[in-house]
């Protein structure tokens, strides 16, 4: 079950204890109200990096405050200060380094794109982590291990930001195949879409040992993608012939 708190819980600094209450949902924590200084800047970009390479090895439990501040070499106050302590530096740990799939909805949900253009902004939203960013594979070990050992935050992540991407992908598939309403089927093509680019986040050490250098460089990651649209456009025409409609393209 998630570990959850009440909104006036306060976390200590070490390692929370198995059912200890750890995240509540509203504990989201900010940096100071002015605009910080770039050592500042520095400085938490610093923690998150460190916060970020420890969690994904270690979970949040195994991983105290101490343990990120002194290998930031900052002290925990400066935690605290930067991101209100360890749930929040968690938090900015999951959702900050990458972007969030919500914010990526205008690339692939626009009003005037055809199909292929909405797919091909949804890949490149899904791929462009892989091309180059080395934080890319810590992403998704931490978020693995938080879908396993939930704090609190996936379940957040989900509704808040997965949800709104996913729908925005129904939207785009119910206006070219002309779907008054979401039915189970539109769900399954959606995921089916989806899962052809999440496959390559779970799998991303075997692509490396099957064949090395696949995806060494954004070029080959680009390339990646454009047989992505084309294999996602075959499911959608696949699902018009099934529903009998001729697809707007």
């Amino acid at each position: 079950m998630p570990r959850t708190v009440k909104p006036s819980a306060t976390v200590p600094d070490q390692s929370a204890r198995a059912g200890q209450p750890v995240f509540a949902p509203l504990a989201l924590a900010s940096g100071p109200a002015s605009g910080p200084s770039s050592d500042a800047a520095h400085t938490r970009s610093r923690i998150l990096e460190i916060a970020l390479h420890l969690f994904s090895r270690g979970g949040y439990d195994k991983v105290s405050v101490r343990d990120i501040a002194q290998a930031a070499q900052v002290n925990v106050a400066a935690i605290s200060y930067h991101f209100g302590g360890k749930p929040g530096l968690y938090r900015a740990a999951l959702t900050e380094p990458l972007g969030t799939a919500r914010d990526d909805i205008p690339l692939f949900d626009q009003p005037h794109f055809s199909l292929r253009e909405s797919l091909a902004g949804l890949f490149k939203a899904l791929l462009q982590p892989h091309a180059g960013d080395p934080r890319a594979q810590q992403c998704v070990r931490l978020h693995l291990r938080e879908m396993l050992d939930p704090t609190g935050v996936w379940a957040e992540q989900v509704q808040n930001d997965f949800r709104p991407a996913h729908e925005a992908l129904l939207r785009i598939l119910q206006r070219h195949l002309q779907v008054p309403e979401v039915d189970d089927e539109l769900i399954y093509l959606s995921m089916a879409i989806t899962g052809l680019a999440i496959h390559l986040h779970l799998t991303r050490d075997v692509a490396d040992a099957v064949r090395p250098g696949l995806l060494a460089d954004e070029a080959r990651v680009q390339r990646w993608g454009a047989r992505l649209v084309e294999q996602a456009l075959a499911l959608v025409q696949d699902e018009a012939q099934r529903r009998g409609v001729t697809l707007q393209s």
